[in-house]
């Protein structure tokens, strides 16, 4: 009996556990998602506390507060603020990448439908989100912009040694739009005869936007009116020089 229980004890030898690669797959990737969302929040709260400082003399108006905030402001360009606060989301959006990475190698595991179904939504939502970093990141003027986005140009900046924004000429040509949608809603006499100076004022190679808009008519209609302010035709005459509008129909405004 003795011999037996001996035996018994001694033939009970279980194998030492040695997880899987799949499950140490796993566990790695929810260790670094959860690694990488840690760090996006303390560096937003972190980043609060850094505008806040400087935000706390923003509107004094003491000429030793406009000094510190202007010192302040050095020291966020110099120390490239902006670019941290801008790389923090950045971390979130990977925590959300490598969680769901290891999601679909535990759902594989399980059950192999469920994680195809997870593989493509995620498949799906990673492709969104690159589709619209990638085409705010070469239009500038798409509104689908992401931190990506930002952080691409500035990098792509940095790397050719160029500016970072939009080009000159796509800034003036932003800024003819702007004002031929206020000349399109602008119904008073002076508020458009304040408007001409700025469109003549644009340095643009393209024209045809002012051509293909209402504004011959409109300088046209102001040129003939009866009301119209001899002082603004120099100003007229210019804008339509510039702006290449010599299709209107001469009259002669001064009584």
């Amino acid at each position: 009996m003795l011999y037996s229980q001996t035996n018994s004890s001694t033939a009970f030898n279980p194998a030492p556990f040695k997880p899987t690669l799949s499950s140490r797959l796993v566990n790695g990737l929810w260790f670094c998602s959860l690694f990488f969302s840690l760090v996006s929040a303390l560096g937003a709260s972190l980043g609060k506390s850094w505008l806040a400082e400087y935000a706390q003399i923003r509107c004094k108006s003491n000429a030793k507060d406009a000094y510190e905030r202007h010192r302040r402001y050095i020291g966020i360009s110099k120390w490239h603020l902006v670019d941290v606060l801008t790389f923090l989301p950045i971390l979130l959006h990977n925590a959300f990448l490598l969680f769901a990475c290891g999601l679909i190698i535990l759902l594989f595991g399980d059950n192999k439908v469920i994680g195809a179904i997870i593989l493509v939504l995620t498949t799906v939502a990673f492709a969104l989100y690159l589709g619209t970093a990638t085409a705010s990141f070469v239009d500038p003027d798409c509104p689908f912009r992401t931190p990506l986005t930002k952080f691409l140009a500035r990098i792509k900046a940095w790397l050719f040694n160029s500016k970072y924004g939009i080009s000159q000429e796509r800034y003036m040509s932003s800024k003819g739009e702007m004002l031929l949608w206020l000349h399109d809603y602008c119904h008073e006499s002076a508020d458009i005869d304040q408007i001409m100076p700025a469109i003549a004022g644009l340095n643009i190679k393209s024209q045809q936007m002012f051509h293909n808009s209402g504004l011959a008519m409109t300088m046209r209609d102001r040129l003939c009116s009866a009301d119209f302010n001899p002082d603004f035709l120099k100003v007229y005459y210019y804008t339509i020089e510039r702006v290449g509008l010599w299709g209107i129909s001469s009259c002669n405004p001064i009584v």
